[in-house]
């Protein structure tokens, strides 16, 4: 295991599997066991695969230590880094929580698929 891959993981495990901006479950290794829990597609099950976050981008100094690693899912780590001025952290975490809240941010009706298990933080 590489050691970003083993701080995602000490982060998953810190975070109950749950991503760090959206709060929805995310599987790591292998999605059947997650596809036969909950009634996602698989594209669906592919938005929430287990990524490692660096909560200040290494480009700009930040390092592969525990501190700045944060187990995030594809979706939201992804589309973090989609716009020209990436929010920090936090502002993206409001960000995301409010479009939840709101009934956006998943595209496909994942969110609603997902209701119950999510767990907002503000």
């Amino acid at each position: 295991m590489t050691s970003i891959a083993k701080q995602r993981h000490q982060a998953a495990i810190r975070q109950s599997f749950r991503c760090y901006y959206c709060g929805l479950p995310m599987w790591e290794s292998s999605p059947s066991a997650f596809i036969d829990q909950y009634p996602l597609s698989q594209s669906q099950v592919h938005l929430l695969q287990c990524t490692g976050e660096h909560l200040h981008p290494k480009g700009d100094g930040g390092t592969d230590q525990s501190h700045n690693i944060v187990a995030a899912c594809r979706h939201c780590n992804s589309t973090r880094h989609k716009t020209p001025k990436v929010l920090n952290p936090e502002q993206y975490q409001k960000k995301v929580q409010k479009r939840i809240r709101q009934g956006g941010w998943f595209p496909n009706n994942l969110a609603n698929k997902m209701k119950g298990e999510i767990r907002l933080t503000r």
